[in-house]
């Protein structure tokens, strides 16, 4: 008897119909001629074909998990009626895993003398937003979402910006032009931008991002009146992106662990700035850095500075600045710097290692060391119109191997340090080769064209 029972149960289940998604279409001409009356008749993971044609209208999707969205032909939701000051977003969504795709939203403005409204394109509170062919134009702001996951495909933003707040968030292949108070801004982990062009921002970073493990990888940003990039987290990752025209730094980031690869800065205030981060900065180019140094680091604790190169600098090419120590710097070149109180290599940090570099033409020293016990290998200055280095007083302990030091127009070295350590040098057409107020505890093999001044050796 119990056999029976449970094999008439088993055959019942089986007998349960499935709920198969549907798909509603709507058209200028029927059988539905507006977009929310389908929305009103869709459950979940159901479909809306929308055809070609304009619908004033503004659309609530609530509590519709997995509901497609899609656009056949030129489709546009115009979230203001005729004549309207704003009646807030033109898409507001409260659900899950839902897909806009192939559309073009716009004219969206927060309702007059409502401090809550506010006039997004898109409007969402859940996780899975995925936005696909979509173009947001004339809003007050194109996307405002709250939720993690959200995707972002292939789309083009016009005078508006994305907003973010959730983690794991995704913004490949689209467009930006013309944005006001930056163009996208991303509060949240695990963060990834790539194939992005941003055109012209007015008032804020083009990118601005706050969280950890961000990624960024090939991204151009042009005509920016403030910053390029503003990072603000542990474990963040810039690859091959460009910055042109920057009214401010073009890449600036705040955290742990920063990796900076391939970078391009064509015109900036400041090119590349890292703070409190053990900095990974690789194969970078900076031309023109008009109000600020070109590659800084600050409180960056074993960042490595190597095969990059900055030209036209107002300030420092590359200024490794206090608590810094541990910091290598290799093949890296810095030419026509002005570097106004500062130096093409500009070391601020005590134990800096440099190995492999060149300063040339710069318009005042090619290297300054005002950090204790740093280690300088294989360094060329040449026609800075300085010094080719200056060791400052508090660079006490320097040690300077295989240098070439040739046709500044000051002095080769000025040394105004305590044991220093110079060896296998040459110093070949300064003005002066060698200008000493403090001390050598190695001078060895060094060799002089016009001959040192005030050359004082301590005893090994």
């Amino acid at each position: 008897m119990t056999v029976t029972r449970l094999s008439a149960f088993v055959c019942s289940a089986l007998l349960v119909p499935t709920l198969e998604a549907k798909t509603f279409v709507v058209a200028p001409n029927g059988p539905l001629t507006s977009v929310q009356d389908a929305i009103d008749l869709a459950g979940d993971d159901d479909t809306i074909v929308v055809k070609a044609g304009v619908y004033v209208e503004t659309l609530r999707i609530i509590g519709k998990d997995g509901l497609e969205l899609r656009g056949v032909g030129t489709v546009i939701i115009d979230g203001r009626e005729l004549g309207s000051a704003g009646d807030g977003p033109a898409v507001t969504i409260e659900a899950d895993d839902v897909e806009l795709r192939g559309l073009t939203i716009r004219n969206a403005r927060p309702v007059p003398n409502d401090p809550g409204s506010n006039g997004a394109g898109v409007f969402a509170t859940g996780s899975g937003l995925r936005l696909k062919l979509v173009r947001i134009e004339n809003c007050s702001r194109a996307v405002l979402a709250v939720g993690n996951g959200v995707r972002v495909d292939d789309c083009k933003i016009t005078s508006s910006r994305i907003d973010v707040v959730g983690n794991d968030a995704r913004i490949d292949d689209t467009v930006f032009v013309n944005c006001d108070n930056s163009a996208i801004d991303v509060d949240g982990d695990d963060a990834r931008i790539t194939d992005c062009v941003i055109d012209g921002v007015t008032d804020g970073a083009a990118i601005v991002l706050q969280g950890d493990d961000a990624t960024i990888e090939d991204v151009k940003i042009r005509s920016v009146e403030s910053g390029g990039i503003e990072l603000d987290g542990d474990r963040a990752t810039i690859r091959s992106s460009s910055v042109e025209a920057s009214g401010n730094v073009a890449f600036i980031v705040h955290g742990a662990e920063a990796t900076l690869h391939k970078l391009r800065v064509n015109g900036a205030a400041m090119g590349i700035s890292v703070i409190g981060a053990e900095a990974q900065i690789t194969q970078c180019r900076v031309d023109r850095a008009f109000d600020g140094d070109g590659i800084r680091i600050e409180a960056a604790l074993q960042s490595t500075v190597t095969d990059n190169r900055v030209k036209v600098g107002s300030a420092a090419g590359i200024r490794i600045g206090a608590n810094s120590g541990g910091t290598l710097l290799a093949r890296n070149v810095v030419l026509r710097c002005t570097n106004e109180g500062a130096a093409g290599f500009d070391l601020q940090s005590d134990d800096v290692t440099m190995f492999d570099n060149l300063a040339k033409d710069n318009v005042r020293h090619g290297l300054r060391i005002a950090g204790v016990g740093c280690d300088v290998e294989s360094f060329t200055a040449t026609r800075n119109l300085r010094d080719g280095i200056r060791l400052e007083t508090t660079a006490s302990g320097t040690r300077l191997t295989d240098v070439l030091i040739t046709k500044n127009g000051e002095h080769g070295v000025a040394n105004l340090a305590n044991g220093v350590e110079l060896r296998l040098a040459v110093l070949l057409g300064n003005r002066l080769d060698l200008a000493n107020s403090g001390t050598f505890a190695v001078l060895d093999q060094v060799q002089f064209q016009s001959g040192g001044a005030n050359v004082d050796v301590e005893p090994n």
